[in-house]
């Protein structure tokens, strides 16, 4: 649209995407450049005019011909660089109201105090994008939810950090300090599942303010969970969702299906642990089983292509086969039956929520019968549901 209404635009694309795909991505006619990996620095030496070919991380296209550059050794220091002005934006437009587990924090914003990530999932993006994690300090951190706070009124932090937990002593650091300021906010974030949350651990975070975790719980069947390289049992997503409980923090668990040699059995393993997850913890929040992220490049990709997988040829083919972001299950191959699991996303998604109004109090009633019974044919409320949000919700917006 913006190629043909503005051909003299020039149109970059930046991310995970164009950076595991740059070649691919650059073919089609709409893009004039992309940026792999991270892309402070090189939009700007785009934008100020320095020569393209002097600058890292860009791919480009002259004459007719796809040029791409050499990748940045470093990474952008955080403390040192990342240096955000909000008034650049309209914030409002990217302030919600955040609810989970039956509470309510208020308004809400995402802010990332870390990227990379040093584990080796055999699904994940950052095995290929490269094992190097970089933090905000505590310090900058609570100088940044300070900020927000009095500047922007934001009562609630989306805290994004694929590796918060790995140096305790910062997260000490974090937690001390909000509690140390008084800042009376909230917030969640991201962690492994494990032992090692203590109680004395859950009572810090619940103390600072911490209101809901995330783990990628992504299997019920320990065979898949090692076979993905994921680094937790089953035993440890029980074990957190008994902490969560027992420490007033809401469990947010996120899980996958249609993993290449996935059985019917495992499934089953799968959708019985997140039922148990929900019982043990009632104010947890269920995302998935979502159809397996394939990123090329990555271990499970490779097993994938040699198990059927048909690579898409061209972005707009990606973006077809695409879903909310995810491949359908329908392009997995060795999955036998895709609306089956389609259907049990949308249950288990829908089980444990928290009503607003009598038709959600009907799709959890609904839900959670069908997942206890295992009946997932003729699944009418997801017509019901693309009705509702297509004909009420959009329609009140």
């Amino acid at each position: 649209y913006i190629k043909k209404n503005y051909p003299k635009k020039k149109i970059i694309w930046g991310g995970v995407h164009p950076s595991l795909l740059p070649k691919q991505t650059l073919e089609d006619p709409s893009i004039d450049y992309i940026c792999q990996r991270e892309g402070e620095k090189t939009i700007y030496e785009l934008v100020i005019g320095k020569p393209l070919k002097t600058i890292k991380n860009l791919g480009y296209k002259k004459n007719n011909q796809i040029i791409l550059n050499k990748i940045r050794e470093d990474f952008l220091d955080l403390d040192k660089e990342d240096k955000l002005d909000w008034d650049l934006l309209n914030l409002e437009n990217y302030i919600r109201d955040y609810r989970i587990g039956g509470k309510n924090g208020g308004r809400s914003m995402a802010i990332t105090v870390g990227r990379g990530c040093i584990f080796n999932c055999a699904f994940c993006v950052n095995t290929i994008m490269g094992k190097r994690w970089r933090k905000l300090s505590a310090k900058r951190v609570i100088e940044r939810i300070k900020e927000l706070k009095e500047k922007y009124k934001i009562s609630h932090f989306n805290i994004n950090d694929d590796c918060f937990d790995i140096d305790w002593q910062r997260v000490e650091e974090i937690c001390n300090g909000l509690i140390r300021e008084k800042l009376g906010v909230t917030w969640d974030v991201s962690v492994r599942a494990g032992k090692k949350w203590t109680d004395e651990k859950m009572e810090l975070l619940s103390k600072a303010g911490c209101i809901a975790v995330s783990i990628g719980a992504e299997s019920g069947s320990d065979r898949i969970l090692k076979k993905i390289s994921k680094g937790v049992s089953t035993e440890d997503i029980i074990y957190m969702a008994k902490q969560c409980n027992k420490h007033n923090i809401s469990l947010i668990s996120s899980w996958m299906s249609g993993f290449p040699t996935e059985t019917d059995e495992e499934l089953k393993q799968t959708v019985n642990l997140l039922r148990k997850v929900t019982e043990i913890c009632p104010s947890c929040s269920i995302h998935g089983p979502q159809p397996l992220k394939l990123y090329p490049r990555s271990e499970l990709y490779s097993e994938a292509v040699k198990n059927g997988f048909k690579e898409p040829k061209s972005l707009r083919e990606w973006a077809k086969k695409s879903g909310d972001g995810f491949l359908h299950h329908k392009y997995l191959p060795w999955v036998k039956n895709p609306k089956k699991l389609t259907s049990i996303e949308f249950y288990c998604m829908n089980a444990n929520r928290f009503p607003r109004n009598s038709l959600q109090k009907f799709l959890i009633y609904s839900s959670r019968l069908r997942i206890k019974h295992g009946f997932y044919f003729f699944p009418f409320e997801i017509a019901l549901t693309k009705w509702y949000v297509t004909n009420v919700i959009n329609n009140k917006k």
